[in-house]
C-alpha cells in the first residue's frame, strides 16, 4: 500500500498491510523449515556431519533453534551487526550511514 502524506488509512488499508505482513512472515518461517530439512538431507546424501550456511540475520536465531532441535550443534559467526540483539537495533544499523557502508 502506497500512501500519500494526506491519505487517511481506512480499515481496508490496515487489513491489507497486516495480511501481507502475516503472509510474509509465514513464508519466511516456511523457508526456515525448508532450509533445515534440505540441509540435513544434503548432509545425509553426501555422508557428512559438517556443513556451513550463510543466512541473513532474520533467520539466524530460528535456524539455530531448528537445527538444535534436530540434534545438530550450531556455531554462529556474525559480522559487525551480529551483536545487535533486537530487531529495532538491527534495522536501525542498516538505515544508518555506517550500515550502508558495510
Amino acid at each position: 500500500v502506497t500512501l500519500a502524506k494526506d491519505h487517511a488509512l481506512d480499515s481496508r488499508d490496515i487489513r491489507d498491510v497486516v495480511e501481507r505482513a502475516i503472509q510474509f512472515y509465514q513464508l519466511a518461517n516456511q523457508r526456515n523449515t525448508a532450509l533445515v530439512e534440505n540441509t540435513l538431507a544434503q548432509m545425509q546424501t553426501v555422508d557428512t556431519d559438517i556443513s556451513a550456511m550463510i543466512v541473513g540475520g532474520f533467520h539466524t536465531e530460528v535456524l539455530e533453534k531448528l537445527f538444535e532441535e534436530q540434534g545438530v550443534k550450531v556455531t554462529v559467526i556474525s559480522p559487525l551487526g551480529g551483536q545487535l540483539k533486537d530487531h529495532e537495533s538491527y534495522v536501525s544499523m542498516f538505515r544508518s550511514k555506517q550500515g550502508r557502508e558495510l
